[in-house]
């Protein structure tokens, strides 16, 4: 028998065919695959662009990032900085002084090192933080997940997803977790305070760790998501985004506080704060209806706040992407536009409003779309703006995209367009040059949307609203609380 010797079967005698196909199911392998690098050179040119693409950094990793990264720092386009905190005691939860030294030495260890790097194309930094005990306080639908486009996102897996499901209490909470609460001091309101304000981990008391990092102009893009459910300080961010001097997009989706004015006021500390280099924000407050339901006196639908609302139109004047969720309304939004206003670069924009609900008189929400009809006269490079509405029960979408010179309704109740508005944006002027508007209407069946994240699945959006592995997220506690 003749014996197969090395050469026989080097990786260069095999077709080219087989080899990609070999190399392409490697990458589609979940698990990792460095160590393949090592096969050849075609291999290492493949495998390390695909390994070093995303990376996540913990803080037992940066101690040797930059050796980790010095050789290939030029493939890297997204950074996931994942710190775990500390286990806690839910009555007396705070951020420790151990945590604040995590999270400083964490982020002046990562910046001193992205500091030296050479500025080229465009890098994401994903900042997340959590603790072992988010899972053992409340459910066990949180997940701690690396960002990803929606085309990578494995919905079977989610769909198919084992949740262990502990004995919840009518209000969603754990039962330990409830009779934490009922020994506090004064149980009832300040109780439901202690919930809501414990079920978002309240807010990151970070110390003075932000104006001495060093500037980093590699990073063009950060993810605040809201997997991190704690608050973010706004002038920590704010300083934070001015260590950035090449930043261009900021997607933030923080948790509805307790206290609505003192948080619009953070959001407009944050929103007049934005670097210049900004092009496309995405806002996005989340919420959980099913806390909302157990404290009662608290208001069910956000109020929207007018002065934040004409603070993100200002800034939103420069830019080419903006989408605020929940935090504004579109109607005080365009209230602070007049006929003169303009957004020489606005290419998406997506807004929410409360007018957007079956029981508004259709002449208020007629009024609206009047007002949207003026504003958009005044966006030369418009492609896509919606106007939306979500939450249980409640589905609402106006998609208006010049391009294709359509008006499109999608939602749980029908809307009669009036002629006016239809001929308001057919006459939008030379910006657009539409002429005749397509009048397109979706219904949507009502039963299924059981909460704003199902809202957002069946509305379809054209616009970012919050990042995809987000929307997955918020589907599956929604799918957890509800069994």
């Amino acid at each position: 028998m003749t014996s197969i010797t090395e050469t026989d079967v080097s990786w260069y005698r095999i077709p080219a065919e087989i080899s990609y196909n070999i190399l392409g199911f490697l990458l589609d392998d979940d698990a990792s695959c460095a160590g393949a690098a090592a096969v050849s050179r075609q291999w290492q040119a493949v495998i390390e662009p695909h390994n070093f693409a995303r990376i996540k950094v913990t803080p037992a990793r940066l101690a040797d990032f930059d050796s980790m990264t010095y050789r290939n720092r030029h493939l890297v386009r997204y950074l996931w900085l994942c710190l775990e905190l500390e286990e806690y005691n839910l009555v007396l939860y705070e951020v420790t002084n151990a945590d604040n030294h995590l999270i400083a030495t964490s982020f002046r260890t990562l910046f001193e090192n992205l500091s030296s790097w050479d500025p080229h194309g465009n890098l994401t930094l994903d900042i997340s933080i959590h603790s072992p005990s988010d899972l053992k306080y409340e459910t066990d639908y949180l997940t701690v997940e690396s960002d990803v486009p929606v085309c990578e996102i494995n919905h079977d897996k989610w769909a198919g997803k084992e949740i262990q499901r502990r004995r919840v209490t009518d209000e969603g909470l754990l039962p330990h977790f409830c009779d934490l609460m009922s020994r506090i001091p004064g149980y009832g309101r300040l109780a439901k305070k202690k919930i809501w304000e414990l079920t978002t981990r309240g807010g990151l008391r970070m110390r003075d760790w932000s104006s001495r990092l060093p500037t980093v102009p590699v990073v063009t893009s950060v993810l605040l998501r809201q997997q991190t459910r704690r608050r973010w300080p706004s002038k920590k961010l704010s300083e934070l985004f001015s260590r950035l001097p090449r930043i261009q997009e900021i997607h933030y989706e923080p948790w509805r506080a307790w206290w609505e004015g003192e948080q619009d006021g953070c959001y407009n500390y944050l929103v007049h704060s934005l670097p210049s280099t900004l092009k496309n924000l995405v806002l996005f407050e989340n919420f959980n209806q099913h806390h909302l339901a157990v404290l009662g006196d608290f208001p069910f639908v956000r109020a929207p706040s007018l002065g934040l609302s004409q603070t993100i139109a200002k800034a939103s004047l420069n830019l080419e992407c903006l989408s605020a969720s929940y935090l504004v309304d579109a109607s005080f939004f365009f209230d602070t536009c007049k006929s003169s206003v303009s957004w020489p670069n606005l290419r998406s924009i997506a807004l929410t409003s409360q007018l957007l609900r079956p029981n508004t008189n259709k002449k208020t929400i007629n009024a609206l779309l009047q007002k949207v009809a003026t504003a958009v006269s005044g966006m030369p490079k418009l492609e896509t703006l919606e106007i939306w509405n979500g939450e249980k029960g409640v589905a609402a979408l106006l998609r208006y995209q010049p391009t294709r010179a359509t008006l499109t309704w999608r939602a749980t109740w029908e809307l009669d367009i009036s002629r006016s508005v239809i001929q308001a944006f057919e006459n939008i002027g030379p910006t657009h040059c539409v002429g005749r508007c397509d009048i397109v209407k979706e219904l949507l069946d009502v039963g299924l949307v059981d909460s704003h994240g199902d809202a957002i699945n069946v509305l379809k959006h054209v616009c970012p609203i919050l990042r995809p592995i987000s929307l997955q997220q918020i589907l599956t506690e929604e799918k957890f609380l509800q069994a």
